[in-house]
């Protein structure tokens, strides 16, 4: 390790072993919301998911679930259809699907190393089971809201997309080893279940570590008052919380005021550090650049709050009237949101997974007569 690396380490690892000294009780009650948070709500949604895209990358399932919107994205987007269906699995699955379905597709030859690099920039994005029943629902108690942020978000990704289209990385790293050029079915459904169980359960317990360990930093940094700092600022205490942990920052918003919606656009966008965290551990020996992921994450926060301003402007009936009216749904109406998004969620990615699978297994018994 390099002197400065040293010196970094230190200054990191300092405050944290003194933190645990000083306040010992209030890092036990950090680690247990941590981990309820992941028992309620990480575990169910990210799971699942995680498996799924293993299994579409695995059986070449991501090539053809791309196909149907390849001729627009390799016009728009210069990517390809199994690009396609990554930010596909990225836009249903949430954060980190999109990362994960990359790294697979690069390392079975799917994607190039040009076209890997730029996917991370936009298809790493939130799921629509946050943005609806927990931004929407849960904060702002409005399903316009949530549309709303949805909207922006969608458009803040084509944006990414369309200014990353001629980003070319510039050093390209050899394909792995253990790379195929196999787009259809490599393995058998078995072995592609099992390996998809396993990398999906490792991958999850990495992902509420760190949602753990910065639950523990955000509690560390309210006992010292640095989200004092963000004071002077509307929702400060929300942005510097949405920076460091993205679920801690938007039910930190308050919706009553107006910038609330573009702030929470752009936390929905960049995703936080413990996110950012997330993601590098997905795509940890993978050989892919990572500064442009990064990059595009900030881009998308920005063009998703731009957006969410100007949809503001078009559908100004899209605020939170409960805050302002006193109009409030009923609860039991929003407990349910999260649930159906999701169930909505699974019957279009079950429906389109099983088409594809036919007609995979079809060609595949043409090609074999």
């Amino acid at each position: 390790m390099k002197p400065n690396q040293k010196l970094f380490s230190v200054i990191l690892l300092l405050p944290a072993f003194v933190g645990l000294v000083l306040w010992p009780e209030e890092s036990a009650q950090a680690v247990k919301e941590g981990l309820n948070l992941c028992a309620g709500v990480i575990i169910p949604a990210l799971f699942p998911f995680l498996v799924l895209s293993s299994l579409t990358v695995s059986l070449g399932l991501a090539l053809s679930l791309g196909r149907l919107l390849a001729p627009v994205t390799r016009r728009l987007f210069h990517i390809g259809a199994a690009g396609t269906g990554a930010l596909t699995l990225g836009l249903i699955g949430g954060y980190p699907v999109g990362a994960r379905a990359v790294r697979q597709l690069w390392e079975s030859g799917q994607c190039s190393y040009e076209e890997s690099v730029r996917l991370l920039t936009f298809c790493n994005n939130c799921g629509p089971s946050f943005l609806l029943g927990v931004a929407g629902g849960t904060v702002f108690h409005s399903v316009k809201t949530g549309c709303l942020l949805w909207a922006a978000h969608l458009l803040g990704t084509i944006t990414v997309a369309l200014l990353t289209r001629g980003y070319r990385p510039a050093k390209a790293a050899s394909m792995p080893d253990c790379a195929t050029q196999c787009p259809v079915q490599c393995v058998s459904f078995a072995r592609a279940l099992t390996g998809a169980v396993q990398s999906g359960l490792q991958s999850t317990w990495n992902i509420c570590a760190y949602v753990v360990l910065f639950r523990v930093i955000l509690r560390f940094c309210n006992q010292v008052g640095t989200e004092n700092l963000f004071r002077f600022l509307p929702n400060g205490a929300a942005l510097f919380g949405g920076i460091l942990e993205l679920s801690t920052g938007v039910t930190a918003l308050s919706p009553q005021t107006w910038g609330a919606v573009p702030l929470a656009s752009f936390l929905l966008g960049f995703g936080g550090l413990a996110v950012w965290c997330q993601t590098m551990a997905m795509l940890d020996g993978s050989g892919l650049e990572l500064w442009p992921a990064f990059v595009g994450k900030l881009l998308h926060g920005g063009c998703a709050a731009l957006w969410s301003v100007l949809l503001l402007r078009l559908f100004p009936q899209a605020l939170p009237t409960a805050a302002f009216a006193g109009t409030v749904m009923p609860t039991v109406c929003l407990s349910w949101l999260p649930f159906a998004v999701a169930g909505g969620s699974w019957g279009i990615f079950g429906v389109s997974l099983a088409y594809f699978w036919r007609i995979s297994t079809g060609k595949s018994r043409q090609h074999r007569v």
